[in-house]
């Protein structure tokens, strides 16, 4: 009972409630552009504004890693950036069941990735990017298992409500958290390689973490989860990188890219540490080119 009424459970729960009032209001009766407008100048003007040391962190790194562009222009990208943040809030409702995704998404499969996953096991890596809840929604375009895999929000709250709304973006996304029971689930899974019943696993990987290996990224150290890297050297899976970019406000281009190239060096855990730097180089490529459309207040160094 006292851990039912403590003041962190009372904060979470209230939170969670406030997040499933302003989420049915805006899928009854909003419209999408709209709600992306609305996301938006919440973004610019409020996000962009507080918290105030959080906001000094996040500058001092996008001037670490744009060293040749002036003040004036890091401010902007970040303002941008939260502008972009404020739509994905208030898209999330909109891009549930019913949305016409043919209408405001237009998937450019590279590789004809779609087919070959019929009878492979794959892995895509993608990154918090324009809106990345839009790959969630592309589970509906490939037709086997897509298993999300997913660092929990710290609110217990937050985090089923998070999975109820993922469970209505596809009927065919099984959201998994990142632990060590998926990992081995997952091991089991791939080792099967049942041709008749292929997985696709699929992670965002520009999150920090906890656990993983010390790369580089924006000539910076990081530890970067080597999950991914590690599943689809010892399985022989391909990694194929999924790039989502915003165009004209409320519409979007999704690009299933050619698969990272897998080194073999003859050592397993070089060839693990290889790809996953590869996985940064890839991510870090796409910010540098749309820097306005990365999620810059992850914690990510």
């Amino acid at each position: 009972m006292k851990k039912l009424f403590n003041k962190k459970n009372i904060s979470n729960l209230a939170l969670a409630c406030v997040a499933y009032f302003f989420y049915y209001i805006i899928y009854f009766f909003i419209p999408y552009s709209v709600a992306s407008k609305i996301g938006y100048l919440l973004g610019v003007y409020l996000i962009a504004k507080v918290p105030i040391k959080r906001r000094a962190e996040v500058l001092k790194n996008m001037a670490l890693c744009f060293p040749n562009k002036p003040k004036s222009v890091i401010k902007q990208i970040y303002k941008e950036s939260c502008g972009n943040f404020g739509r994905v809030i208030f898209e999330m409702p909109k891009i549930n069941k019913g949305f016409n995704l043919d209408k405001y998404v237009k998937i450019h499969d590279e590789n004809n990735v779609k087919d070959y996953s019929k009878n492979n096991n794959i892995i895509l890596i993608g990154a918090h990017m324009a809106n990345w809840e839009m790959i969630a929604k592309q589970a509906n375009y490939f037709q086997s298992l897509f298993y999300a895999i997913y660092k929990p929000p710290h609110n217990p709250y937050l985090a089923k409500f998070f999975v109820k709304m993922r469970l209505n973006v596809s009927k065919r996304i099984y959201p998994t958290q990142l632990n060590k029971e998926s990992i081995i689930k997952f091991n089991k899974k791939l080792l099967e390689k049942n041709t008749n019943d292929p997985i696709i696993i699929a992670m965002f990987t520009d999150q920090k973490t906890y656990e993983g290996i010390t790369t580089t990224f924006f000539g910076r150290k990081v530890t970067t989860l080597n999950l991914l890297p590690r599943l689809a050297i010892k399985n022989h899976i391909k990694m194929y990188p999924v790039r989502c970019v915003r165009r004209d406000g409320i519409y979007f281009d999704m690009y299933i890219e050619k698969p990272l190239e897998i080194v073999s060096t003859g050592n397993t855990t070089e060839d693990i540490k290889l790809l996953t730097q590869a996985n940064n180089n890839k991510i870090e490529e796409w910010i540098t080119k749309y820097p306005e459309q990365w999620f810059w207040l992850h914690k990510r160094w």
